[in-house]
């Protein structure tokens, strides 16, 4: 049952003095709810002007704020997902790891197959890229733009495809130059002693205790551990206990290695020994 005071008729309420000369029985009349009151199955109503419009921001006490914020983070993904389904330019090609889909339809192909793999898919920016979404590890993917260049039809794939200045000639050279040795890094990282599989690079406060629990074990060491990063897809961060504080540094995955302070490396090892050599010239 919905109620309506005198002072949310109307945003001059001060000068009306009888209500039933603004409704007539029968009459159709927007209102908005004001205060919901559950244990009363009743609720305030208005039909104020300011209130119709919503010019003020009004939330009563039942007002989920988390469950907002998440139902508009989920929409936005939403909008996002078909915006980039309605403007995507779709190829034909019969190479298997092409597919005319969205970054989220990649993603959940990815899921299932070994890390590593790839799915090659128009990209949603521009008709003139592709995008190459590779697995780096589970629930860690990579979206690599890739311009086209040389196309004679919109539909078909470009003679010369462009990665950050390197040049290929088609999809499968992409795949054995540039996801293949990226891959081989992964895995170089991933058997490495100090690497934590189970910890994300945004985890803190568990680098923070591996660390610590090192050092109490260990005092005359400096501590460190490598995790993979979820928020920078193909990165990951060398973290260590330099006296009292944890430092983090990233280390980026490339097809020539492994980079660290602006250094290329061949593998893991040869990074963290490099490291232990110049630790003093780490960055302000």
């Amino acid at each position: 049952m919905g109620f309506v005071g005198m002072r949310n008729i109307s945003d001059q309420s001060e000068k009306i003095t009888d209500p039933t000369k603004l409704f007539k029985p029968g009459q159709n009349q927007y209102f908005r709810v004001i205060e919901f009151k559950p244990d009363r199955l009743e609720c305030d109503l208005s039909c104020k002007s300011s209130d119709l419009r919503g010019e003020e921001d009004r939330r009563d006490k039942y007002f989920d704020s988390d469950r907002f914020q998440e139902d508009n983070i989920a929409d936005e993904k939403a909008r996002k997902a078909a915006h980039e389904k309605r403007h995507m330019n779709s190829r034909v090609t019969s190479h298997p790891c092409f597919h005319n889909v969205t970054f989220k339809d990649a993603e959940r192909m990815l899921r299932k197959m070994d890390l590593g793999e790839a799915i090659i898919r128009p990209s949603g920016k521009s008709p003139d890229h592709l995008t190459v979404t590779w697995k780096v590890l589970d629930d860690i993917y990579q979206h690599i733009q890739v311009e086209e260049r040389e196309k004679k039809r919109q539909f078909e794939i470009g003679k010369k495809l462009i990665i950050n200045g390197d040049e290929f000639e088609d999809l499968d050279e992409i795949l054995a130059r540039h996801i293949q040795p990226m891959t081989a890094v992964v895995r170089d990282i991933m058997s490495f002693k100090y690497y934590l599989a189970s910890v994300a690079a945004e985890s803190v406060q568990v680098i923070d205790n591996v660390l610590r629990t090192q050092k109490k074990n260990a005092p005359q060491r400096i501590p460190y551990c490598i995790t993979a990063s979820k928020k920078y897809p193909g990165k990951f961060v060398l973290s260590y206990l330099a006296q009292s504080k944890i430092r983090n540094e990233y280390m980026s995955v490339t097809p020539e290695g492994l980079r660290f302070r602006k250094q290329l490396f061949n593998s893991t090892e040869d990074c963290v020994n490099w490291f232990k050599a110049n630790f003093a010239q780490r960055p302000a």
